[in-house]
């Protein structure tokens, strides 16, 4: 190695003609084990490997070097080429440098507390596929009492009405038939299991539909 030639895991900023910059990292082929400088993408070398070394030039067939000395100049054809080009990439990602690249590169991409915040805001409130206007945040009334949710309880002998697995340490949730938080008469109410209660957020019209249905339930 040069003097002047870059330690493999060496980065620098990449300045194109038309003022774009590109973060690159020195990186190790998995051919030639020469070095070549290759575009970062969290953290991953983007392609490490020399096309000379990929197939794409067309010197790794075996008499291509042979028949250029001899001024016959034969590449492969576009099908070789991938074909190459795949079979030496598969062989580059099993390697152990590259699994432990990829490791690191994965974690910093999807473990950062800014990668996680942005997910959770991207499906907060009305970004959210279960967005129903903000019913959520509308209060209850107030002969929605502890009392009331009690004597339901007692009414369905504290059993879930759907799943029928009895009160066990948590109190059972009393569940709105038509989801008008402001009509709480006991016809409109239901006692169900927390897990049970979650199903019924989705597809209200069809569990209206269930509970009309099966009175006997409530």
């Amino acid at each position: 190695m040069s003097e002047s030639e870059p330690m493999i895991g060496e980065t620098r900023m990449y300045i194109q003609p038309s003022g774009q910059q590109h973060k690159q990292m020195f990186a190790e082929c998995p051919i030639c084990h020469k070095g070549k400088w290759s575009y970062l993408g969290h953290g991953v070398p983007s392609y490490p490997m020399h096309k000379s070394c990929s197939g794409f030039s067309g010197w790794n067939k075996p008499d291509a070097k042979e028949n250029h000395s001899n001024g016959q100049v034969k590449r492969w054809s576009r099908e070789e080429e991938r074909e190459h080009q795949r079979i030496k990439m598969l062989q580059w990602h099993e390697t152990p440098e590259s699994l432990e690249i990829t490791k690191l590169g994965m974690a910093k991409c999807f473990s950062t507390t800014d990668i996680k915040i942005r997910m959770s805001e991207a499906q907060r409130g009305i970004k959210s596929h279960l967005w129903r206007g903000g019913i959520s945040y509308e209060p209850y009334t107030e002969d929605f009492s502890r009392k009331l949710k009690e004597q339901i309880r007692k009414r369905d002998n504290y059993t879930c009405q759907l799943c029928r697995k009895p009160q066990n340490g948590m109190k059972l949730d009393v569940h709105h038939i038509d989801y008008d938080k402001k009509n709480s008469t006991p016809e409109n109410l239901i006692s169900l299991c927390h897990i049970c209660h979650i199903k019924t957020s989705h597809h209200r019209e069809q569990w209206i539909v269930y509970f009309a249905k099966n009175e006997d339930l409530h």
